[in-house]
């Protein structure tokens, strides 16, 4: 894969992440039938009501639960900001109503029951899910997530373990270890390392550390508006880093690139060259993007901007909410098949 192409491709996921975020689920609507679930919810098996916390998640305690330092990568996600914007939100509604309920593949079915079943156990995923931060190597194949929501009082681990039962996976059995309730899905464990926070990670060893919430790495571009934000860095290849954040009506996208290596010494040769590349994968991703639900945004990207200093390369856009809100309200009325096509990037 060309060094252009490759950069095109950061643009493309970074936006994508815009688009799928809402697939967790979304929507005001039912919301006295879902605080009646989440009451029940609170009920033990012989009817008897627990002491219910009304503790409400605080912005920025994902990054309590988190390495002190990560190696070579981290994402943030602020789902609740991005579930604020009112395009966004109703366009998600539809779309999370066919998740639900329209889908015919197994996989896709699936995720529906686990979805309502979440809800039944009290849980809204994209109303109750507000930050999201994931530490790791630059492969990724270590990593810590720290999920941060208003969990208190809803038994989340519970609730996970029957979602996944009741869309035909494997039972996940519930246990503890050093105070942390937790299930192990394949090679994963998930605990609940505080009332509003849970944890994904490979050995469950490290719930000890972590649930005692002394993260103290202030490394992560929190800014404010921003909504998502990644770093990425290796010897190899060089540091990269993205943002998606909110401005008035508008979604602000910038990626940066600084490559090392021989990939860095031929831009840095030759900037023109990778500017030519790069206008073509652009051009190439807008022709696809028209043929589907992404028009306003195959529009959008065709007006990203390109700087080159070095070896350092920086590109940015600008999406209207609208648009994405758009392109999330066309892909709520494809079949299965059109919309699985559509995000084939």
């Amino acid at each position: 894969m060309s060094t252009s192409r490759s950069l095109v491709g950061w643009v493309a996921v970074v936006g994508s992440v815009l688009f799928l975020t809402p697939v967790v689920g979304c929507g005001k609507k039912d919301k006295a039938e879902s605080s009646e679930k989440s009451e029940k919810a609170t009920k033990d098996d012989e009817g008897k009501k627990k002491s219910k916390s009304d503790e409400k998640y605080a912005t920025g305690d994902v990054f309590k639960y988190v390495p002190s330092s990560c190696k070579g990568a981290r994402v943030y996600v602020n789902l609740g900001l991005f579930l604020k914007n009112e395009a966004v939100e109703k366009s998600a509604e539809a779309l999370e109503d066919k998740l639900s309920t329209g889908m015919k593949k197994k996989d896709s079915k699936a995720m529906g029951k686990a979805l309502k079943s979440l809800k039944k156990s009290g849980i809204d995923p994209a109303r109750d899910i507000k930050e999201i931060a994931v530490c790791g190597d630059a492969s990724l194949d270590e990593f810590t997530i720290a999920i941060g929501g208003n969990f208190a009082g809803k038994d989340p681990i519970k609730a996970i373990a029957k979602a996944t039962e009741e869309a035909g996976e494997k039972e996940l059995e519930e246990k503890e270890t050093d105070g942390v309730q937790y299930v192990k899905d394949g090679k994963d464990y998930v605990g609940a390392v505080a009332p509003n926070v849970l944890v994904v990670t490979r050995s469950k060893a490290k719930f000890a550390d972590l649930k005692t919430g002394e993260g103290k790495d202030t490394d992560w571009d929190v800014a404010k508006g921003r909504i998502i934000s990644f770093k990425f860095a290796s010897k190899k290849d060089g540091k990269f880093s993205g943002t998606i954040t909110e401005n008035g009506d508008d979604l602000d996208l910038k990626v940066t690139a600084d490559f090392a290596g021989d990939t860095g010494d031929k831009i840095e040769g030759d900037p023109k060259a990778f500017k030519k590349g790069f206008d073509m994968q652009k051009e190439a991703l807008e022709d696809k993007l028209k043929k589907g639900p992404f028009k306003k945004i195959a529009d959008d990207i065709g007006n990203a901007k390109v700087k080159v200093d070095g070896s350092k390369v920086t590109v940015t856009l600008t999406v209207p909410a609208k648009d994405l809100g758009d392109a999330i309200t066309k892909a709520a009325e494809m079949s299965e098949d059109e919309l699985e096509g559509a995000v084939d990037l």
